[in-house]
């Protein structure tokens, strides 16, 4: 009796399986123990949070007299803090990008904020996850230095080229050459949503969901005071009506008992004389 012949795809499967299973087997065999692994992803932590505030330093302080990318000076004092290397990574930096250069900042940041939460451990995640934050990284960046470079054009910022950079000026005007000015920054700011939701993983279904919520959270609260305010009004003023009338009545009540003991004075009847004998 013959033997079925396992289909092409079956066969692919368990190559596949055999070959990740191999790799798992390799990694654990040359994997680092715990405490040292740790340390390593501690250090490396350590770089980023130091690469993030050199790039933030050298972005604030750049000043266009200082050697760059964009242009030839030959400059005896460089005023950026990063010196020469951080003048042209600045200059670079904002050539490209304009003020959305700050955005490379925030990513470094967010990979801080990564790194310090995978010290101790590292969960297992998917790496197409990562692809997608940077797709989405890149999205806000491009639409950004897009807007940048069509409603920020009169920015009153010190800069190696115009607000928006070169990407910005790529994005923005191609846009708006076949949308249209409104058009263009509509759809940039579409991108930037888009592309904002994938880098940070925020569901904005669930923003708008939570931001109803709060909404009428603050409509029934707001109504319910509303009430109480009301409320403790009208009791307030039953309160005094009602003290008026006590009051008013205490006043007649008074004035009837003194017409009262006036009339029973007024008429009683004389004792007569007594008789002499």
């Amino acid at each position: 009796m013959a033997q079925a012949t396992p289909s092409p795809l079956a066969a692919s499967a368990a190559v596949a399986g055999s070959l990740r299973a191999a790799r798992n087997a390799a990694i654990a065999a040359i994997a680092l123990p715990p405490r040292i692994a740790a340390r390593i992803r501690e250090s490396w932590w350590f770089a980023l949070l130091a690469l993030a505030l050199y790039l933030l330093l050298v972005l604030y302080t750049y000043d266009k007299n200082d050697p760059g990318w964009s242009h030839s000076l030959a400059a005896a004092n460089v005023h950026n803090a990063g010196g020469v290397v951080g003048a042209y990574i600045a200059d670079l930096m904002l050539y490209l990008f304009g003020i959305s250069a700050y955005w490379w900042v925030v990513l470094c940041a967010a990979a801080v904020t990564w790194g310090f939460r995978r010290i101790e451990s590292v969960p297992e995640t998917d790496r197409r996850s990562y692809a997608v934050a940077l797709a989405g990284f890149a999205m806000v960046l491009v639409a950004s230095s897009g807007v940048e470079a069509l409603r920020l054009y009169s920015l009153k910022v010190i800069l190696p080229h115009a607000p928006g950079g070169i990407i910005g000026a790529l994005a923005g005007d191609g846009l708006a050459s076949l949308l249209g000015f409104t058009g263009g920054t509509l759809i940039l700011l579409t991108i930037f949503v888009a592309g904002f939701g994938l880098f940070t993983g925020i569901s904005w279904l669930t923003v708008i969901e939570r931001l109803g919520g709060w909404l009428e959270d603050a409509y029934v609260y707001l109504v319910a005071k509303w009430q109480e305010r009301g409320d403790r009004q009208a009791g307030e003023q039953k309160s005094l009506m009602l003290g008026l009338h006590r009051d008013v009545f205490s006043e007649s009540a008074r004035a009837s008992a003194a017409r009262m003991l006036r009339h029973a004075h007024t008429s009683r009847p004389s004792v007569p004389s007594a008789v002499t004998a």
